[in-house]
């Protein structure tokens, strides 16, 4: 199994483990840390396609927050985050990383860096995850080499 792939897969879900559940619940600094902490400062999202749900759910983020105009280079680099984040409904990893492509988010461009930072017990999901899925993750690195062989 390539090493970086593996990691770029650990720190994926290092962040959804963290964030998925209550996006709005999280600071917006908070939220653009571990991005940028799990996926990297080069990896940015676009504002794709979302349900009005999602659109209504951080209009109310960005009241609970009180945001300023000040705010509006934070505002652009974590909506189309907020939105991706807030999509997600289960670990399922085709469609998580799926969801992820959908933002112009690239897989390989994930940080490749063991990172250190999650709480016990979310490494402890995060670990039950990995064994759990250890053939679905071992088939869809073999696509991402494969893909890129024929690029």
């Amino acid at each position: 199994m390539s090493n970086n792939h593996y990691i770029r897969i650990i720190n994926f879900y290092s962040l959804l483990l963290n964030l998925h559940d209550f996006p709005s619940d999280y600071s917006p600094d908070y939220i653009l840390e571990k991005w940028n902490h799990w996926i990297g400062k080069d990896v940015m999202l676009t504002n794709s396609t979302v349900p009005i749900e999602s659109v209504v759910q951080f209009h109310r983020f960005k009241d609970k927050w009180k945001w300023k105009s000040s705010d509006l280079k934070i505002y652009g680099q974590i909506q189309p985050i907020f939105y991706f984040l807030s999509g997600i409904e289960n670990m399922n990893m085709r469609n998580n990383f799926a969801d992820f492509e959908h933002f112009g988010g690239d897989i390989t461009k994930i940080n490749c860096d063991s990172r250190i930072g999650l709480h016990n017990l979310v490494q402890r999901r995060l670990d039950e995850y990995l064994i759990l899925n250890e053939k679905l993750i071992t088939a869809y690195i073999r696509e991402i080499k494969l893909a890129s062989i024929l690029d």
